[in-house]
This record gives structure tokens, sequence and C-alpha cells, in this order.
């Protein structure tokens, strides 16, 4: 453990954060799987014992290899630290007193833990809207959005500031800021030897411009849960503090059971002499929870919110973005000028002639309305989502939204991935309309041989054409698509994304 951080935890006087210094270098990591509720069928591994706080989620007794279970792409499982599913708790609480179909907003989304775990909760045409900063990051996300199949997201990549455009918009934004990552010391070493104040002090910086990117596209009634991976006050307290004292938010307190051992208080003084805040945030503490570091805080917006400016964000050049670092690490990945409002589009008549039929009888029971705002790919945006995805476009860049139906290559249409992947699998077809497509089912051996974007020979008796292939998460389980091939019947092109390919023998 850096030593710096020693001596500011066993300074604070405070005997949770002295037990936590030993819990950190002394205690390992823990391995946890939230199961998909919309694609049923996986089944933990033996000695799995429940998540406290989330019904459909596990602590595993050991780690296995997930690149080489299929299950995992297929969706059927997401593998995420037990702290951070406690938002899907918070959404428990909070659906009450949300509208019957939010519009929620997850503002630091990558890799999509949490935007996963909020869909998993969301009523059927919610729309669920996942943005992240980094080029790289949000490709991952997206990739993670795709596979855990809720047909009503949309994904998008930028700046935070880029939210202001769109005041009042969404019922409940998600801010798991970046931080200072004190709370994933147990499993990144970088986040031990990189710890210092003055990163601290970069963070809360950053945070601050954040929450008020998200104060101003909350909506007033609207909830704020705010949440870090880290444990100090200044990037906690100091933050949500800062919001109450506008007046513009009020606390909103979360029922917990003893039993989950989660701190829900602060001292007076911790690390600096700052009297207490009025608002403590919930902490879970490695050695107190199995889980790593997180820290939460949930706020009501009551008003309009004072209009912060946002620091630290320079204008974006002709088609750019603006841009803020992350201060704990370098920009990462391709700059991309993309800029939505000059891409190409084209009439819905002139896309849905280029779609073949069975295509969109997929989808028909989302009534969607086709889109084109990237180079050969026709998405299907579901009518729930279709006007705020209208509005959403002309402010974000968006990478992914509703089902990307089709990608077309000359005369060819072929079906995507995220229309293999749509939960719940919408290639079943309904009763009155059988699927659109043939399906033929795979042992494991050649669904990794698919994974890796191999060629396969097929059994004789598979059909030609278009075809979906599926496997069962488990043994007894029934088949979940796992994506699609064009079979030749000497063989069988391989559809898989090339990017999304498993690399591992």
């Amino acid at each position: 453990m850096n030593p710096e951080y020693r001596r500011y935890l066993l300074d604070s006087g405070f005997q949770p954060f002295a037990e936590l210094a030993d819990a950190l270098e002394n205690t390992p990591p823990v391995t946890a799987i939230r199961l998909n509720p919309r694609k049923p069928g996986a089944v933990p591994s033996e000695g799995a014992r429940p998540v406290p706080w989330h019904p459909n989620a596990y602590l595993l007794p050991e780690r296995p290899d997930f690149t080489l279970d299929p299950a995992m792409h297929q969706g059927a499982y997401y593998v995420q630290d037990p702290s951070s599913m406690f938002v899907a708790e918070i959404l428990r609480q909070l659906l009450p007193s949300l509208p019957p179909t939010p519009r929620v907003l997850d503002l630091c989304a990558a890799p999509g833990g949490k935007t996963t775990a909020i869909t998993d909760l969301l009523p059927d045409g919610s729309l669920m809207v996942s943005n992240e900063y980094d080029f790289r990051r949000a490709e991952i996300l997206k990739e993670n959005i795709i596979k855990w199949g809720y047909p009503w997201s949309v994904v998008t990549r930028g700046d935070t500031a880029r939210f202001r455009a769109l005041p009042g918009f969404f019922d409940l934004v998600v801010v798991d800021a970046p931080c200072s990552g004190e709370g994933m010391m147990r499993k990144d070493p970088k986040a031990a030897q990189q710890w210092s104040p003055l990163l601290v002090r970069q963070c809360a910086a950053l945070q601050e411009e954040i929450l008020d990117n998200a104060a101003a596209t909350l909506r007033p009634g609207g909830f704020l849960v705010y949440s870090t991976c880290t444990f100090n006050p200044d990037e906690n307290e100091r933050q949500t503090a800062r919001l109450l004292a506008t007046g513009a938010f009020a606390p909103v307190p979360i029922t917990l059971d003893p039993a989950w051992n989660i701190l829900s208080t602060l001292p007076p003084h911790v690390g600096t002499r700052r009297a207490a805040y009025d608002m403590p945030s919930l902490r879970f503490l490695p050695g107190r929870v199995e889980g790593e570091g997180y820290t939460v805080a949930v706020l009501r917006k009551t008003e309009a919110a004072p209009d912060y400016p946002a620091v630290g964000w320079s204008e974006p050049k002709a088609g750019g973005h603006p841009r803020r670092e992350d201060p704990r690490k370098p920009r990462r990945g391709k700059k991309d000028n993309r800029d939505n409002s000059r891409q190409p589009q084209f009439p819905e008549a002139e896309l849905m002639a280029r779609v073949p039929a069975s295509l969109r009888s997929a989808i028909a029971s989302l009534h969607p309305r086709l889109a084109s705002w990237r180079d050969g790919e026709i998405a299907a945006i579901p009518e729930a989502i279709h006007p705020s995805f209208l509005t959403l476009s002309p402010h974000l860049d968006i990478i992914h939204a509703g089902i990307t139906l089709a990608e077309v290559k000359g005369r060819d249409c072929l079906p995507t991935q995220s229309l293999a992947m749509a939960a719940p699998p919408l290639w079943r077809g309904e009763a009155e309309r059988p699927s659109p497509f043939p399906s033929f089912e795979i042992d494991t051996a050649t669904a990794l041989a698919y994974l890796r974007r191999q060629s396969l020979s097929l059994p004789a008796e598979a059909p030609r054409g278009y075809l979906l292939l599926t496997h069962r998460p488990s043994p007894g389980a029934a088949p979940l698509p796992l994506g699609f091939v064009k079979n030749l019947g000497n063989r069988a092109n391989n559809l898989y994304p090339a990017p999304w390919r498993v690399l591992k023998s």
C-alpha cells in the first residue's frame, strides 16, 4: 500500500478507516456475477453464495476463466463487483417515485455494470442512455450493452458537458465519477501507486464539473445517484454538500439492512479539519463487506439548479468534442471528429426498402422506426424511445441505439450481432408469426470457434443461408442466441463482430 495513504487512514482517528488499511493489504478481492433476468439459464458455480443486497447475484468461490464461457458472451450474466451492484437496490427503492417508463442517464458508464444492473429493473420501454468520455472505453460499453440485450438503450460518447443541451430531460441520472481509486487498491496495484493528495484534488475538481452537468440535465423532482470507488470526503461528501448548499437538492435516505454492514456514518473530522457534513454517504469498506470500495449518495432535485459554469473543458474545434482529461491517466484511443448532425441521413422509406422483410419482422413487436446515422448500419429504434432519440441525436455522439438491425455491404443486407443479442430473444418470434431465422444449436467447442471468428463447418442437417447459432448457457437450460453465420453448406461464413473476437486459446 502507498505509505502516504496508509498514514492518511491511520491519522483519521476513525476506527473503520484504521481497519480498512489492514483489509486493503491483507484480504483478497472477491469475484461475483449478476444473472440477466431477460436471458435465463446461466447457473453459478458450486459453492456460490448470494450477494446480500442483490437477489440475482452470486459471490463465487474462485474466479473461473470467463473469457472461455460462451454464456458470458451471450449476455446471460455479467461479471461485476458486488459493491457496485448496490445501484440496483437504490433503483428498487426509487422506482415508486419515478414515472412508469423513466428516462435514465448513466453519465460515466463504461464498462457497463451499472447500466446493465439498472436495465434489469426498468419497465420495458424506459429510455436508458449510457455515456462514456473515453472513445476506447465507449466501444467496450457499447459491446456490453448490446450483449445484455435491452433494446430501449442509447449509447453515447463524449464530454458530459454535451448534456447541458438537454436541460431537465432525465428523471434519473447516475454519476459514477472518475476518482482517485482508493477502493480499488486490492485488485489494482496502480491505484495504490498513483494515489496522492494532489490526485484527490484534481479528481474533486473534475467531479464538480461532471455533477454540474448532471444537475443541468436532471429534471426537478428527479434523482441523482452519485458514487465513487474512493473513500475520502473531498470526493464524496464535499461534492454532495456543494449541491445541497444551492437549495436545489435534498438528501434521499436509502433503507439499509444492518446485516449488510454498510457504513452510513462519518466522523466530524476525517483527514482535514472541516465540520461534519449534513449528509453522510454510504460506504462499502473491504473487510466490512465482501466487495471492493464504493461510496454512494442519493439526492433529489427540488427545483432548477443554478447554472454552474462547466470548468476545465475547452470549446471543440469544428466537428470536434469538448475536452476534459481524466487526471488519473492519459487519453487513449483515436480522436473521432464525427458530428451526428452532419452525418448522412436517409429517408425511412428508403431504409425500409433496403431491409429484408424477415429482418423487419424480427423486431415487429417493438413497432420500430428505422434510422441510419453510421455508414452501412441500419438501426431499429423502438417506438417507445423514438421521440427521445430524435431529441438526443442533434446534441450527442450516438454510437448505438435500439437494435442495429442490419449492415449493408454492397447488395447484401447482413443481420447483426445486435439483432441476435436482443432480449427477450426476439428471434423466437410470436405464436402467430414464425421466427424469421432458422436456428441451429451448437456445442461448446463450436461456440468457442465461433467466438474466435473462425470459419465453421456445420453438420449437413444445418439449414442453408443466414442461420442463428444457439448454445445452452447450462445443461438443461433453453438455448440462447450466440450469433449469425451464412451457411453455404461446405462452410459457414462467420458474422461475429471482428473487434469482439476471443483471442484466448
